[in-house]
Parts: C-alpha cells; sequence; structure tokens
C-alpha cells in the first residue's frame, strides 16, 4: 500500500538533495548516563529517525562505505570495513608498556589520551562540508549528505509524547546509520594536522624499532591516543595541534575524561608544568 509513496519519496530526494519537512521530523529520546540524573549532560540523545530518512541514509552508507579504506588514514580504525579496532588496542598496550619498560622510550615519551566532550553534537556544518570538498566529494554527493544533516528539527520524546519543536545548527545525530561515517571523515582533519606536525619535526612519535614506522596518535572514533616526546615544546606542539582541530570543528576536548601517562624514567620536571599547561 506504501511502496509507490516510498520510492516516490526516496527518489524525489536525490533528485532534490533535500527530505519533505513532515518526513524529517526526529523524535529526541534522552537516555540516562547515570543511575540519577540532573543536569542534561546527564542524559544521551538518541534520534528516532524516521523510516524514509533511514532508507536513504542507508542507501548512502552503502555507497560510502566501500570507499572508506581509501579515504580514511590506517590510524584510525572505527567503522571501517576490513578493520579491527582491537588492532589499535593491541599497539596501545605495547605503547603503554612500552612507557614503562623499554630502557629509551620510558625515558623520552609520554602520552596523551582524549576524550571529545559531546563528540556528534558539536560537529559544525561548515566544517562538515569543508571536508568532503577537502576529501574530493563529487558536488552532487555533497548535497546529498548536507540535505540529510541540515535538514533535521527535532521533537522531544516524554513518556512517548512529542513536546516542543528544536531546529538545530550544528552536530549529526545519534542513531542515524550515515553519522558514524561523517565523523570519522571529520577526523581527517586532525590526523591531517598530527602528520603536518611530524613532517615539520614538531612531534615525534614512537618508534619500536629502527625499521618500523613511527607511531604518534591512534583514533578510536571520538577517542584519540597522542604520542609524543616528553618535552615542552613537543607537549606546546600537540596542544596547539588539538585547538586547530577545536576552532575547525568545532569539536572540545572533556579534560575530565582525559588522561596522560608519562614514560617511568622521564623528567619529572618537566611532568609539572605539562600538567599545568595542558
Amino acid at each position: 500500500m506504501v511502496k509507490d509513496q516510498v520510492i516516490s519519496e526516496v527518489l524525489r530526494f536525490f533528485d532534490t538533495g533535500c527530505l519533505p519537512e513532515d518526513w524529517n521530523h526526529t523524535h529526541l529520546c534522552l537516555i540516562p548516563k547515570v543511575k540519577d540524573p540532573k543536569q542534561i549532560t546527564d542524559l544521551r540523545p538518541i534520534s528516532l529517525c524516521s523510516v524514509i530518512y533511514k532508507i536513504v541514509s542507508k542507501i548512502l552508507v552503502n555507497r560510502l562505505k566501500k570507499h572508506l579504506p581509501t579515504i580514511i588514514s590506517p590510524t584510525q580504525d572505527a567503522f571501517v570495513s576490513e578493520r579491527l579496532i582491537s588492532d589499535n588496542i593491541l599497539i596501545a598496550h605495547e605503547v603503554v608498556h612500552s612507557l614503562h619498560s623499554h630502557p629509551q622510550i620510558s625515558q623520552s615519551s609520554m602520552m596523551i589520551k582524549t576524550d571529545m566532550s559531546k563528540a556528534y553534537d558539536r560537529v559544525e556544518w561548515k566544517f562538515l562540508k569543508e571536508m568532503r570538498q577537502a576529501l574530493g566529494f563529487q558536488d552532487l554527493w555533497i548535497s546529498w549528505i548536507m540535505g540529510c544533516v541540515t535538514s533535521v528539527s527535532y521533537f522531544v520524546a516524554v513518556n512517548g509524547q512529542p513536546y516542543g519543536l528544536i531546529k538545530p545548527k550544528r552536530g549529526i545525530r545519534q542513531g542515524d546509520p550515515l553519522s558514524h561515517f561523517l565523523f570519522v571523515l571529520c577526523t581527517e582533519a586532525l590526523i591531517h594536522l598530527f602528520k603536518q606536525a611530524e613532517r615539520d619535526g614538531k612531534v615525534s612519535g614512537i618508534q619500536f624499532h629502527q625499521s618500523g614506522p613511527a607511531i604518534n596518535h591512534l583514533l578510536f572514533a571520538n577517542d584519540s591516543l597522542f604520542i609524543c616526546k616528553a618535552t615542552k615544546d613537543q607537549c606546546s606542539a600537540m596542544m596547539t595541534c588539538l585547538h586547530q582541530y577545536e576552532s575547525l570543528s568545532g569539536q572540545m576536548i572533556n579534560k575530565q575524561k582525559s588522561a596522560i601517562t608519562f614514560g617511568s624514567k622521564s623528567d619529572k620536571d618537566v611532568w609539572e608544568w605539562i600538567k599545568l599547561n595542558t
């Protein structure tokens, strides 16, 4: 009974690049992250998207994910087919072990683990579009993606009933099949900044063997590990890269969920300076 209308609406989106407003209203379900939530930050917003939107989004995902392995850097393992996030986890374990036991690495290196605060909610739409352009996406593809992202409006579901109307100006939806892939594409900007800093000699990662690659970052979607020498200059260069990414993307590091691990034999005076200036 609804087949012809569904097909017509999906095809119209790919012709015009935007969904009809009545198909794109999204219920926003607020899921508690703690036992007794008292603030809005204690709630996780999950988008309950319409059937038409999910069909369109899934079509885009199925086309996009085939090409992600050639676009996304190998240091990002989340949501990329034919990659296992456990590979980065194993490397991270080796890094932590070396910071405590390796004769040279324990004297010279450090690692910063970061968590992005409200990662999906803070993505700027302008940055999202510019990243697609920088990565070489066709204009038609960009219009489809931005049509999905920018045409959203929210109702808040309270006890199963919709209330209010919210028209956001940034962010991507949690609960949208497309959002994971858009987010990892955005992190390519952060990877580029660190690669540039490494080429300029401002940041040096850990090299387990002289013939092996140097590792200065590992990404797990919105959680990241950054590795450099435990010096004031390299720490400052690392923070410059992170601040540049924050200003471009709208992301913000959650310092309460971030941590620093120093090499066990590194300079304790440098520890104090870095802790005060990061």
